[in-house]
């Protein structure tokens, strides 16, 4: 099968639903990408506006990749 039906069996399915999103693995070794560090982040603050500062300030972090909420002791897992 060439690249155009494929690519519209592709959105076919993406239009219907049976496709939630696509994604890219990328090679962490061809990136220099070759440690994953865990970040734990404790805080007092618990209201409405400290989320949206804290939440704005690591989207601006791209070596950040995922944000967790957590239960318990620690707040959030970078």
């Amino acid at each position: 099968m060439s690249q155009t039906p494929c690519w519209r069996r592709i959105k076919k399915l993406e239009e219907a639903g049976y496709i939630d999103k696509r994604v890219a693995l990328l090679n962490p070794e061809a990136l220099s990408l070759t440690m994953t560090a865990y970040v734990m982040v404790k805080t007092a603050h618990h209201d409405d506006a400290w989320l949206k500062r804290f939440s704005d300030g690591v989207q601006n972090i791209p070596e950040i990749v995922e944000i967790h909420r957590m239960a318990g002791d620690i707040d959030y897992l970078l």
